[in-house]
C-alpha cells in the first residue's frame, strides 16, 4: 500500500508491484518474465485407482471422480489380482475399492496385498447396516474411509461425498493396523 517510488533504483520490478532486491555477487543477470504460472501456483492432481468388478460402477466412479479438477482416473482394475499391476505402473495416491468381487475381496487385498503399498483406500461398496462387521473389519484392517455406493436417487449427492473423502484420503498418511503390522517391518 506504500509507494516505493524513490527506492525502485534499489529493486529489480517483476511485475505489478512486485519487488525484490538484487543479487549480490557477480553483476546481475537480466530476469526473464515468466510465460506460465508458476509451479508453486500450479495444483497436481491426485492420482486414483479405482476397483470395481462391476462396470457400470466403474464407468459412474470415473466421471464422479474426473469431474473433479483436483482428481485423475489413472486406472481401472476389476479385481485387485488385476489391480497389482496398475499399482506399480500408475502409483496412485488414492483406491477406492469395493468388498464383493470375484478371484479376491476388498478386505482379503486388505489383508494381502495392501500392506505392501500401503496406497490410501476409500471403501465404495453396496453393503448394508447388516453387514456393517465387513466394512469394519476394512477400517480396522488399514483403509481410510467408507462410502455407500449410490444409487440413481442418491447419486448427485453422494458424488460430493465421494470426491471430499478421495481428496482427505489423498493426503491421509497410511498406516497398517491390527495384525498385518509384523508383516512390513
Amino acid at each position: 500500500s506504500e509507494t516505493i517510488e524513490e527506492t525502485t533504483s534499489r529493486f529489480i520490478n517483476l511485475g505489478y508491484s512486485v519487488y525484490r532486491k538484487p543479487p549480490t555477487g557477480p553483476a546481475p543477470t537480466k530476469l526473464l518474465k515468466q510465460s506460465h504460472p508458476s509451479p508453486l501456483l500450479q495444483t497436481v492432481k491426485k492420482k486414483v485407482l479405482i476397483i470395481d468388478d462391476a462396470p457400470v460402477m466403474r464407468k459412474l466412479l470415473r466421471q464422479i471422480i474426473e469431474s473433479d479438477s483436483d482428481l485423475e482416473v489413472v486406472g481401472v482394475a476389476q479385481d485387485p489380482l488385476e489391480a497389482v499391476a496398475l499399482m506399480e505402473q500408475t502409483k496412485p495416491d488414492v483406491i477406492t475399492l469395493d468388498i464383493f468381487m470375484p478371484r479376491m475381496t476388498g478386505i482379503e487385498f486388505l489383508e494381502t496385498i495392501w500392506p505392501r503399498f500401503q496406497i490410501p483406500v476409500v471403501m465404495i461398496t453396496s453393503l448394508g447396516k447388516n453387514e456393517s462387521d465387513m466394512v469394519l473389519r476394512s477400517l480396522e484392517l488399514g483403509a481410510f474411509d467408507y462410502v455407500q455406493k449410490p444409487d440413481l436417487c442418491s447419486i448427485q449427492s453422494e458424488a460430493l461425498v465421494i470426491r471430499e473423502k478421495i481428496k482427505a484420503a489423498a493426503h491421509a498418511k497410511p498406516h497398517l493396523k491390527g495384525p498385518n503390522l509384523h508383516q512390513i517391518r
